[in-house]
Order: C-alpha cells, then sequence, then structure tokens
C-alpha cells in the first residue's frame, strides 16, 4: 500500500523490491507490515450460532452486561 505523492491517492498493489525502490526514490514512504499471527491460528471451541448472538445482544442491552459478563466468563 502506498500513497500517490502527487494525487495523494491511496493505492494497494503488490511490489516487488524494484518497485519499492523506485517509488521510494519518488518520495513514497515506505512501512514494512505483517499479517497478524491470528490469521494463521486455527479456532478452537464450538461454532458462534445466531442464538449466541442473539443472547449477546441481550446481554449488552442491560446495565449491567459488564457485571453479567465478567461473572459468566469467571464460571
Amino acid at each position: 500500500m502506498f500513497r500517490c505523492p502527487v494525487c495523494r491517492m491511496t493505492e494497494v498493489k503488490n511490489a516487488d523490491e524494484q518497485i519499492v525502490d523506485i517509488l521510494s526514490a519518488a518520495g513514497v514512504r515506505v512501512i514494512h507490515w505483517h499479517l497478524p499471527t491470528e490469521l494463521s491460528e486455527r479456532p478452537i471451541g464450538a461454532t458462534i450460532t445466531h442464538d449466541d448472538i442473539l443472547d449477546f445482544h441481550d446481554l449488552l442491552s442491560g446495565d449491567s452486561w459488564y457485571s453479567d459478563l465478567t461473572e459468566t466468563h469467571e464460571r
């Protein structure tokens, strides 16, 4: 991803080392990043269902949702 130094539009494209060198010579700031580790982890536990989401929504609608949630988690 880079921002064009002329039009200021953000572009998202694959770039090899040569392209990165050309862009940085043109004034584009280079930031190296990696995908989060969580993306390669396999989820464990039961699949979240629609009923789970509705229950969570109901939980959040109450004034004591935080204490209710922490009590549920501690069990």
